[in-house]
């Protein structure tokens, strides 16, 4: 399987399910570029997987169910400080 066919099944399947592609997202990092999931924080994964739903509501022309992620987000963060402390970085892949 060559990486233009991989590609193509990495779309397909990110359509039904924004988490896949935000996981699968290729970002900078200090090492490198890395895939999003390897270096992100629970408290952006659980963002974002509030937002899914609305994201597939948007894409179906319909009414988002959550249309705000922020108090959550920012309880999340302040929760999550302890993590973000211990010197988490990136793992390049």
């Amino acid at each position: 399987m060559d990486w233009k066919q991989v590609e193509r099944i990495y779309v397909a399947k990110s359509e039904d399910d924004p988490m896949l592609f935000i996981r699968g997202l290729k970002i900078p990092s200090a090492h490198g570029p890395v895939r999003f999931q390897s270096c992100a924080t629970q408290f952006q994964l659980d963002c974002f997987a509030d937002l899914a739903p609305s994201l597939i509501a948007v894409r179906n022309g319909t009414m988002p169910p959550v249309r705000s992620c922020g108090e959550r987000s920012v309880a999340r963060m302040r929760s999550s400080t302890t993590a973000q402390r211990s010197g988490r970085r990136c793992r390049s892949r």
